[in-house]
């Protein structure tokens, strides 16, 4: 199966309280590397031959100790810069799925905010993980994932930059855990 065929290029959105984090994946193959721009961000992609990964939303299985780490960078409010809030991504593709998986720092876990526990429902201010999978690299369109700390999720198209819906309803699949320093999420 060729990935790249099918996504071409991955946005994921970390937000944890005011700060928030971008970043954007390129898929080639059965890994994720910088194929195109060498100054866009890239991260490889472990692969799981056998086997899949039982979503708990813990990040305890081997595959997930021995898959790359990408550490994402602060966005919002100062581009760059560091923060407390680190927030770390991993990618496994399986000859049939891919699972990302997230560990969301936070230096007083305690006040992780979770507003929402419908689907489909609007998650401002909750802490929350954004997907965008831009599936024809136009970076216009695309299929937008989320899921906040305590699981609960919502999706939807997007039809040009300034514009999304969330009456699409895909069929996947996320859980999230509470972990000592955060919280962690597997999709």
């Amino acid at each position: 199966m060729c990935l790249e065929r099918n996504l071409r290029r991955v946005s994921v959105a970390c937000r944890t309280r005011i700060y928030s984090c971008v970043l954007v994946l390129l898929l080639a193959g059965t890994s994720i590397s910088s194929a195109r721009a060498s100054d866009e961000p890239s991260i490889k992609a472990a692969v799981l031959p056998w086997g899949s990964i039982i979503l708990d939303g813990r990040l305890d299985e081997p595959v997930w100790r021995d898959a790359p780490i990408l550490k994402l960078v602060q966005q919002s409010p100062k581009p760059g810069e560091p923060t407390p809030f680190e927030t770390e991504v991993r990618v496994v593709v399986t000859n049939d799925r891919v699972y990302l998986g997230f560990h969301c720092k936070d230096p007083d876990p305690r006040k992780i905010a979770v507003h929402t526990m419908r689907r489909d429902q609007v998650m401002r201010g909750d802490d929350t993980i954004s997907i965008v999978l831009d599936t024809y690299g136009d970076h216009r369109t695309g299929y937008f994932f989320q899921i906040n700390a305590a699981g609960a999720r919502a999706d939807g198209l997007i039809s040009d930059p300034q514009s999304a819906s969330l009456d699409w309803d895909g069929i996947w699949d996320a859980r999230t855990a509470r972990t000592a320093d955060g919280w962690s999420a597997e999709s």
